[in-house]
């Protein structure tokens, strides 16, 4: 009998084990597309595939519950990067928009980079100055920091405000080091 009450006891835990398991196991289909769509996002993102990262990132913005969650905010800061790589016409509106909607992201920093890069692109110099005046260098990398120098540079240039594109045409020749 004993023999007989211990393969029971065993069969019972057995059981328990695998339905909690399973359980455990289960996420909801929201949560798991949309952590999938953000990593699938990020993968081609550094692969320098930012259109196809850029529908990942949408992708995974609208599904996530939580507003201000972080794979909400990452994916939005992502796919406005993406359009600004694509020189899409919508990107000044997506950086403005994570710019306004987020602004104790610390992604708001590069997002000003981005922005201000984008307007100088589109030969809108006075825009760009007002976008690239607002980032700390120290934020900068160095690849960021020299083209930082040239354009907000070439921007006040433009803009014929001499003494101040001297002032960062100067600085572009220590940027690198």
């Amino acid at each position: 009998m004993t023999k007989i009450k211990l393969a029971l006891t065993i069969a019972f835990l057995a059981s328990m084990l695998i339905m909690a398991g399973a359980v455990v196991g289960q996420q909801t289909s929201v949560y798991t597309d949309n952590d999938l769509n953000y990593k699938k996002g990020l993968e081609l993102f550094n692969k320098e595939k930012f259109a196809a990262a850029q529908t990942y990132f949408v992708n995974a913005s609208r599904n996530s519950n939580a507003v201000f969650s972080e794979i909400k905010v990452n994916s939005d800061y992502y796919a406005a990067i993406c359009a600004a790589h694509l020189f899409s016409k919508d990107a000044d509106d997506l950086l403005f928009s994570f710019i306004q909607n987020y602004p104790e992201s610390n992604k708001v920093r590069t997002a000003y980079f981005y922005l201000g890069a984008f307007k100088f692109r589109k030969k809108k110099f006075k825009e760009a100055i007002d976008w690239f005046e607002k980032i700390d260098v120290y934020d900068l990398n160095t690849d960021e920091l020299a083209e930082y120098y040239f354009k907000l540079g070439y921007s006040y240039f433009e803009e014929l405000r001499f003494e101040e594109a001297s002032k960062m045409f100067f600085e572009i020749k220590d940027a690198g080091t």
